[in-house]
């Protein structure tokens, strides 16, 4: 709820770290996870067995690894990406929009 207060407001960036794969796929499936994340990231570090049944639509600037996270390396490539302006989030989203959004013939 911390974050649907936030989203549109300020940029919200997720790291989450799970290896319960019916509370990923909950939450990718039930909630709108593009309304969060439109001008962030959001990074999901799944370490559990069994494969994921992933919506097939997720917006480009989530990222799902299977393995745990470098929390390190994570948060300062974060902060590098914004600080820097490079693959800001709202620009990786308006790019999928458009090719969305586009012909079939003008996609490939």
């Amino acid at each position: 709820s911390l974050m649907m207060n936030y989203a549109g407001r300020k940029r919200i960036n997720i790291i989450w770290v799970c290896r319960d794969p019916g509370l990923i796929e909950y939450i990718l499936h039930k909630v709108d996870i593009s309304a969060i994340t439109r001008n962030s990231y959001a990074f999901i570090f799944y370490t559990g067995q069994r494969e994921l049944s992933l919506p097939k639509h997720l917006p480009v600037n989530i990222f799902i690894f299977r393995s745990r996270p470098n929390l390190e390396y994570t948060i300062t490539g974060i902060v590098t990406a914004i600080h820097s302006g490079e693959g800001l989030p709202e620009e990786m989203y308006e790019k999928q929009e458009k090719i969305a959004n586009a012909p079939f013939r003008k996609r490939v």
